[in-house]
């Protein structure tokens, strides 16, 4: 183990950074192999600190090589390197340090880049050969021999290791173009405190390994001495980044130009099908890919790569992940590799969220936990990635339990500062949201003890959380706040209740969403409850509980579902009044129930929907038939549909989406299909999206906004081929006889990685008769641009959301329609990736195409063009 210990005291320091030189106050004094005791100096003048006049040798090992390429580099992180600088303005890359060369194929995969690394270890001729590219295994030098100059240099956690930084940038201020960039990371020095944690500050230091560490002050001042005429240091996680040229500008402070994670989940997977299958490149990769998925969600994707990950990792490591128990046994007896622990988390997620499966999920996490505690037991400091897997197991393993062992879920999720790796002052906060969170999954399936002590701690800090500026520890300090109000009416605490309700409702926020609107529709629901109940009581009623779920009204009648519960009364059938008008409602079992009243065999018998003709009202009475007698409840309806959701999507021209996508393109000039307009000032509000590019607008009519009148399923036979950079429409595709051939005539006049744009309606009444014949799902626009015609699918979506009410006379049938939502238009963006479109016809005959098309109406010609 590395010693670390405090102190203070003075010792000579000649500043790497700065250059100044004397005695500056001793950080700490540290232990590293080989028993070599060093000091943290730090300096005076610009707060950086020295360690050593010479690092200890750090040459990989072929071990060590494998488990950086599995697990142990974060490509993501390189990606948002290579994404400070315009990618458009970079044709030659150099990467100094490079180590295995995966900023490298980064820029070759994503941008075309020529590449070439510098690379002194092993890593570096290993990933010359593996990725196949450009990396010359010496050291960099004033006079080294690397070619022409670079438009961007990176050297990434390099610095630190070099014993004379000053000669080092200023050889690659040497290689950097006129207009390029040259961006460096480094440990930051300010890490080095008492009060960071102990981990971070060990990785900072990395004893006997780094000759110094870098403050932001002092790496500003040591690239101006290195040369740059303009220097941009910024701190994120305990790393500084800096941003140098040679010049006097650089992007504009907050500018990136970020990888879509889609195109990275490309990379990653087709990196893994084209390595050695048992290489650590092919499971490194599939792994990359898999936890990608996992991360946003996109669990049903996850579920299909699952069968690679888990081939791999059985022909590279002898595990086979399909049969947890055995893996977990394993343990005991075999040493995990450090890639066990993610991959094994993401399994648990897969099996958490999408296979339903608590118990499975417990399992893999219970072999992530496992195997970060012999790594622990091994290695002084594990690295963050293995630190956030660690506590996330941990956290997960508690929302799985939830689900079927309380008890266990409580003791877990109580347990978890042991594996919180977090400043002080976030610990609480991050703690608090996870308790928030498993109190009610406990809750929601009616095991939440009474006065336990995980209600005890988020009845304390919820409140508090409930002010947090994150989005998500807010919504977990609100559910709840609002489940506790429900488990205190469920004890017949009714004042506690109210407080806790009343307190929740007053930290909602009108306007600004979805959740709250839901929210604070829920709380004056049963705030109502509680006040039915307290005169049901003082009348000798038994106590009314009931909810609304769903919930719809038009000016021809009212759909509502629910469910009513008589406490002690067996329900024989529920009627609902609204107005003058009272219907039976049907009875729904609802199982459920039992989850909260566990004693009350009859509560299943309270789920009622029920549909109302007339007119609207603000209030329902439920009446509850019971052999004792009616009870009757009077529930004031809400003034949205339940369930609510959230339909606050931008237009596709308001939205960022198109901003998004049409930076990421390739330079180039627009075509834009059916841009005519009504008038001038619309048009040219479009125009405005492309950011000053060139534009074509071409449409079967003449009109504002239109400088080519021609017909789009004859793209390339009136435009030339391979040379639009975006392609886009919207509310165009519709109305076009063969969408199939206009997306085949989109990639025929598309440059090579350029972007087709499309938006077309889904859910959207008919209209531009007779020209209207199709509609489009985001799925269903995925398929008219396939791999199939060149095209890779980039990303696709809904905007707009729209519900669908049915006539009085059909809606029988059909009562819980309007409470589903679908997006009014679907929106698509692919690039495209092969030529395989020129090998493509469709039989179109040209003049009786152009004829149908310009039945299209003709509302938006400019008026000196109508006669054209």
């Amino acid at each position: 183990m590395s010693g670390l210990i405090w102190t203070g005291g003075r010792a000579p320091i000649q500043c790497k950074a700065c250059g100044w030189e004397g005695r500056g106050p001793v950080k700490a004094e540290i232990t590293a192999p080989g028993e070599i005791e060093l000091k943290a100096v730090q300096c005076p003048e610009c707060e950086s600190i020295d360690l050593l006049g010479k690092p200890l040798d750090s040459s990989p090992t072929s071990a060590s090589i494998d488990d950086y390429v599995e697990n142990g580099v974060g490509i993501g992180s390189i990606a948002s390197l290579l994404a400070l600088v315009d990618p458009q303005g970079v044709r030659r890359f150099l990467d100094v340090g490079c180590d295995y060369g995966f900023a490298l194929d980064l820029g070759r995969h994503l941008y075309g880049w020529e590449v070439r690394g510098i690379e002194p270890s092993a890593a570096g001729a290993k990933g010359a050969r593996e990725l196949g590219v450009d990396i010359r295994r010496e050291y960099l030098h004033e006079d080294s021999a690397v070619g022409e100059e670079f438009d961007l240099i990176l050297a990434s956690e390099v610095l630190e290791h070099v014993p004379d930084p000053l000669p080092f940038l200023r050889a690659l201020r040497a290689r950097v173009s006129a207009g390029g960039h040259v961006v460096v990371t480094t440990p930051a020095a300010e890490v080095v405190s008492e009060e960071s944690p102990e981990g971070e500050v060990l990785v900072a230091i990395s004893p006997g390994h780094h000759a110094f560490i870098a403050s932001e002050r002092g790496l500003v001042l040591l690239l101006e001495r290195a040369g740059f005429g303009a220097v941009r240091v910024t701190m994120q996680r305990g790393s500084l980044i800096a941003i140098a040229g040679a010049g006097s500008t650089l992007p504009p402070p907050g500018q990136t130009f970020p990888v879509p994670i889609d195109r990275l989940e490309d990379y990653y997977r087709t990196r893994a099908r084209s390595a050695d299958q048992r290489s650590s490149l092919a499971l490194g990769m599939a792994v990359r890919y898999l936890r990608s998925l996992v991360a946003r969600g996109a669990f049903a994707e996850a579920e299909h790569a699952v069968e690679s990950v888990t081939s791999i990792f059985r022909r590279r490591h002898r595990f086979d992940l399909r049969r947890p128990r055995v893996v977990l046994a394993m343990l005991h007896v075999r040493f995990p590799p450090r890639i066990l622990a993610p991959t094994v988390f993401a399994l648990g997620m897969i099996e958490l969220a999408q296979a339903g499966n608590p118990q499975g999920a417990v399992e893999y996490f219970d072999i992530a936990l496992r195997s970060i505690k012999r790594w622990r037991a091994k290695v002084d400091v594990v690295d963050r990635d293995t630190a956030d897997v660690e506590f996330q197991s941990a956290y997960h393993r508690a929302l799985a339990l939830s689900r079927f062992d309380a008890a266990k879920a409580e003791q877990q999720v109580l347990g978890l500062s042991t594996v919180l790796r977090a400043p002080a002052a976030d610990a609480s906060r991050i703690l608090a949201a996870r308790e928030s969170r498993v109190l009610v999954e406990i809750a929601s399936r009616g095991q939440l003890r009474p006065d336990s002590e995980l209600e005890r701690r988020v009845s304390l800090a919820a409140p508090d959380l409930a002010s947090s500026a994150d989005v998500e520890e807010r919504k977990a300090a609100l559910d709840a706040m609002f489940t506790i109000g429900l488990a205190h009416a469920q004890r017949g605490d009714a004042s506690s209740a109210e407080s806790w309700l009343r307190d929740c409702l007053a930290r909602t926020r009108a306007g600004s969403g979805s959740y709250d609107l839901a929210l604070a529709g829920q709380c004056r629901d049963q705030l109502a409850l509680l006040r039915v109940t307290r005169v049901a009581q003082e009348h000798s009623h038994p106590p009314i509980h009931s909810m609304i779920d769903t919930y719809w009204c038009d000016a021809s009648g009212t759909y509502l579902d629910g469910w009513m519960h008589v406490e002690s009364l067996a329900v024989d059938s529920i009627s609902v009044t609204i107005g003058e008008t009272t219907v039976t409602a049907d009875a729904v079992e609802r199982n459920d129930l039992l989850n909260h009243w566990p004693d009350h065999a009859v509560v299943v018998k309270g789920g009622f929907s029920a549909y109302v003709p007339g007119r609207p009202h603000g209030t329902a009475v439920l009446t509850a038939h019971t052999a004792q007698g009616d009870v009757s409840l009077t529930i004031e309806l809400p003034d949205h549909q339940l369930p609510v959701s959230d339909e606050s999507q931008d237009n596709w021209e308001d939205s960022s989406i198109m901003a998004r996508h049409v930076s990421n393109a390739p330079a180039g000039p627009v075509l834009i299909i059916g841009l005519r307009s009504r008038s001038e000032e619309a048009a040219n509000a479009v125009l405005a999206s492309f950011g000053g590019r060139e534009i074509v607008s071409l449409d079967i009519h003449p009109g504002f906004g239109v400088t080519l009148v021609g017909d789009a399923h004859q793209l390339s036979s009136i435009l030339p081929r391979n040379h639009f950079a975006v392609v886009f429409s919207a509310d165009v595709l519709e109305h076009v006889t063969a969408p199939w051939l206009v997306a085949v005539e989109c990639a025929k006049v598309l440059m090579p990685g350029g972007l087709v744009m499309h938006a077309a309606p889904w859910i959207w009444p008919t209209h531009s008769e007779p020209n209207d014949f199709f509609r489009y799902s985001p799925g269903g626009l995925a398929q008219l641009f396939t791999e199939s015609i060149g095209f890779r699918v980039v990303e696709t979506g809904g905007l707009a959301n729209a519900r669908i009410i049915p006539s009085a006379p059909w809606r029988h049938h059909f009562l819980r329609m309007p409470t589903t939502v679908s997006a009014s238009h679907s929106w698509l963006v692919a690039e495209k990736v092969s030529d395989a479109a020129d090998a493509i016809s469709w039989p179109y005959d040209a003049e009786a195409g152009e004829s149908a098309a310009r039945q299209y109406p003709v509302d938006g010609l400019a008026p000196d063009r109508a006669e054209e």
